[in-house]
């Protein structure tokens, strides 16, 4: 496989590094003797070999490159010095190698499937020091720079056609301050939730239907339907016994929606497309029903309580809703997919923490 070698090592360098451990998990216990990479000015080819290299198959690759015109970034015949030699070693000296390498070099997993995602954010201001060989070695990777770009301009623009109208609605002005914290909080918390758990539905269910246009068409179609019906079926939930098993089902819904896409899809993925579908389906179906279920919970509260607040609640709720769809990719990115879950069900428990308080505050003896 041939990808740009750049200074320091980076693409090269992680590919090696995740060939060698693939062949650790397959029992080898030298990797370093099996792969080979070669070097041109700009690019670089990494050979993986079934066998360990044998002097004469090196001999005669030596004569090779340096007939062609190339360098061997890393000759398993010779020293075993430098970043190659590093990776392909196994040990806790290559792990302190990686952990301190200004640059990502762990394996792609499902978990944060971004090969090519190499910065790390920790090491801002040694890349910034480095002397740019290409447009690749910014001191922020150009996706990075985007990413951040779109965030800015997504939360200048929401402020602007969100939170400066609902400022001269002055709808809150009524209500303590402990009242107007607990009702930004809910729906807050409701648009932040939304959006992690749609964004990690969407990773996850890409693995299991095989191409991100039906993970999308399933997760966005499937969780605004399911929504719907929740919605619609919510005051079905206002009876105090099931009132109170809300926010332990809810929770428990996009807990247990983490847990099988992890440990349940994989037993799935090689079955047939109409079942891997069917699985994708009734897995966003579930969770869109539960989800569904606490906007209108709100909304209705807030009639009851302060009902000139509502617009001013949807409001904060689209406002956040706009901006965790740009953070969201940033803290998968860096976090991994499964605490997009994580974060979603801390958002849904605080939903849950605010709005018990705003009615405890405004009917105490209940």
């Amino acid at each position: 496989m041939s990808r740009l070698i750049l200074d320091p090592p980076r693409e090269t360098l992680r590919l090696a590094h995740t060939a060698a451990r693939a062949m650790e998990s397959a029992g080898e216990k030298e990797p370093w003797r099996r792969i080979v990479v070669v070097r041109g000015r700009v690019w670089s080819t990494l050979l993986a070999c079934r066998d360990p290299l044998g002097a004469e198959a090196l001999e005669r690759l030596r004569e090779w490159v340096g007939a062609n015109g190339f360098a061997f970034a890393y000759d398993p015949g010779g020293a075993q010095e430098g970043p190659f030699g590093a990776v392909l070693h196994p040990g806790p000296a290559r792990d302190a190698f990686i952990a301190d390498y200004a640059y990502e070099l762990e394996p792609a997993r499902d978990e944060a499937p971004f090969f090519f995602d190499y910065f790390r954010w920790r090491s801002l201001d040694r890349l910034r020091a480095l002397t740019p060989e290409s447009m690749y070695a910014t001191g922020v990777p150009i996706g990075h720079g985007i990413q951040l770009l779109t965030l800015l301009l997504t939360v200048g623009l929401a402020a602007l056609g969100i939170l400066r109208p609902l400022r001269r609605m002055r709808a809150t002005a009524s209500l303590s301050r402990s009242a107007r914290r607990s009702i930004g909080l809910y729906f807050a918390s409701l648009g932040a939730g939304y959006l992690l758990v749609e964004v990690a539905l969407i990773q996850r269910l890409t693995f299991l239907l095989g191409h991100p246009t039906y993970a999308l068409t399933v997760v966005l179609a499937g969780l605004l339907l399911a929504s719907g019906v929740g919605a619609a079926g919510s005051r079905m939930l206002e009876r105090p016994p099931v009132r109170k098993l809300v926010p332990f089902v809810v929770v428990g819904m996009v807990l247990v929606a983490a847990a099988f896409s992890y440990a349940g899809l994989p037993a799935v993925v090689g079955s047939g497309f109409g079942a891997r579908l069917g699985v994708a389906v009734g897995m966003v179906a579930l969770v869109g029903l539960g989800l569904g279920t606490l906007f209108p919970h709100g909304v209705r509260v807030l009639r009851e309580l302060a009902p000139p607040v509502v617009p001013w609640a949807f409001g904060v709720n689209a406002f956040v809703t706009v901006v965790a769809a740009s953070v969201a990719p940033l803290l998968a990115a860096e976090m991994g997919f499964s605490m997009l879950f994580v974060g979603a069900a801390a958002f849904y428990t605080g939903a849950f923490v605010a709005l018990t308080r705003l009615e405890s505050d405004h009917n105490p003896t209940a």
